[in-house]
């Protein structure tokens, strides 16, 4: 399922932008399906981003009350890296600067129809290629696609796997952790260093002999017989993301 947001001030914009989803969705995607969360206000966006919900596509207008979206962008980007923000606003001020916060797009208002659906089709396309770095899983609820960079670890337990999410939530699902990490170790950014945990670098703080450090202090072992490679990997990780934003909160 894909997740939408919409935040825009503007009740009619708001509901426009949701119409034209819905549009294109029964236009081009009979089975399209989809879900869109709206926002009136900065403050509720951030509190539901920062409580964990992420978004495949956010549309975001530019000027809201009392907030630059800019800068909202920018406190959504530590929270969220890859969701898609396409920024919406009634002038093209903005258009240069929106960019250095990894926007998708630039829709002037009023927005177009077929301009709206190039744009989706784009959106699509890149959501397609992306969700090949995820990891597809199968709960009790159902098939499970999570992306790569919003695992934090994995631990086993018998057959039984444990799948920690950055934002604090967890599945649980049947598999073999050698099977797991097969998939994951394409991505340079997990690391195997104890034969019952797999973790993401990007949430790792601190490394000694005994353990990895995660952030929020949580230790996972690290065995005598990994460690000097799981430490090259973690040194050589930080040495390729330093002066970039590789926040795990």
């Amino acid at each position: 399922m894909i997740q939408f947001g919409i935040c825009d001030d503007n009740k009619i914009d708001l509901t426009y932008i949701h119409e034209l989803i819905q549009r294109f969705s029964n236009t081009y995607h009979d089975e399209f399906d989809y879900c869109v969360a709206r926002f009136y206000d900065a403050s509720s966006l951030l509190e539901s981003v920062n409580a964990g919900h992420s978004f495949d596509i956010l549309f975001l207008d530019v000027l809201l009350p009392g907030c630059d979206g800019i800068e909202l962008a920018k406190k959504i980007r530590l929270r969220d890296e890859s969701c898609m923000i396409i920024f919406l606003s009634v002038s093209p001020e903005f258009a240069i600067s929106s960019y250095e916060v990894g926007a998708f797009y630039y829709l002037l208002k009023p927005v177009e129809q077929d301009k709206f659906y190039v744009v989706m089709k784009k959106a699509l396309e890149a959501l397609h290629t992306r969700t090949e770095n995820s990891l597809v899983i199968k709960t009790s609820s159902g098939i499970e696609r999570i992306r790569y960079c919003d695992i934090a670890y994995i631990e086993s337990m018998d057959h039984k796997q444990i799948l920690h999410k950055k934002e604090g939530s967890t599945l649980v699902f049947y598999a073999r952790i050698s099977d797991i990490f097969k998939t994951l170790s394409c991505d340079s950014r997990f690391v195997m260093p104890h034969r019952s945990y797999i973790v993401n670098l990007n949430c790792a703080s601190a490394i000694s002999s005994k353990d990895l450090t995660l952030i929020g202090n949580l230790r996972v072992p690290v065995s005598k017989k990994n460690y000097p490679q799981i430490k090259r990997r973690y040194l050589d990780f930080l040495f390729m993301t330093s002066g970039e934003d590789c926040s795990c909160e």
